[in-house]
């Protein structure tokens, strides 16, 4: 989880580098960064964390799936009760007779 929330930052962050690159002060001068290459820049950062984000759910259906299905088939066998897993409830509710089976004594 900490990647999902770390990936937003990080793009904010990416967006931000053209402002630092150098602008044209002077009529004369050509050492300023192109506006084309700018918002190439910038498409591609956006093309970048489109494909992270994707990547990321990617692998977190596959770990989500990996960590389900082991603990599915520990509780079906009845070993590694102590594996972390999907929650298990702490209060088990107790079954109570059916009152219509109960006959009086």
């Amino acid at each position: 989880m900490d990647v999902a929330r770390l990936l937003p930052a990080a793009g904010a962050l990416l967006f931000l580098i053209p402002l630092l690159w150098p602008v044209a002060e002077g009529p004369g001068q050509t050492d300023a960064m192109p506006l084309s290459s700018a918002m190439t820049y910038v498409l591609a950062i956006w093309a970048l964390l489109i494909l992270m984000a994707f990547l990321f759910g990617l692998a977190v259906r596959r770990w989500a799936d990996h960590w389900t299905s082991d603990a599915l088939q520990n509780d079906a066998t009845g070993h590694d009760q102590d594996v972390v897993g999907p929650m298990q409830p702490v209060f088990q509710p107790t079954q109570r007779p059916d009152p219509a089976s109960e006959t009086p004594q």
